[in-house]
């Protein structure tokens, strides 16, 4: 298999990567953190983590929608958030 590392990363309706969380401080923070893009071009960010049990491995995935403002700064679900800006 190769692969074409010259040529930037597409994301495409249907699919979705996660990469190891460089960022990940507790336990409790995912192992994998990426995005995800529905068929009907809508974008989820995606948290990935791995278990185990007596019954075998598992692989949780927790996402959301990514709303984004303008500024880039904040997500929009969050009511208040420009409160007092300008």
């Amino acid at each position: 298999m190769t692969t074409n590392t010259d040529k930037p990363f597409e994301k495409r309706p249907g699919q979705g990567s996660a990469f190891k969380n460089k960022e990940k401080k507790e336990d409790w923070h995912a192992d994998y953190k990426g995005r995800l893009v529905l068929p009907d071009g809508v974008e989820y960010y995606i948290d990935v983590q791995p278990g185990k049990t007596a019954a075998g491995e598992w692989v949780q995935v927790k996402g959301w929608q990514a709303y984004w403002c303008q500024c880039q700064r904040c997500a929009c679900c969050c009511p208040g958030a420009h409160a007092g800006e300008q």
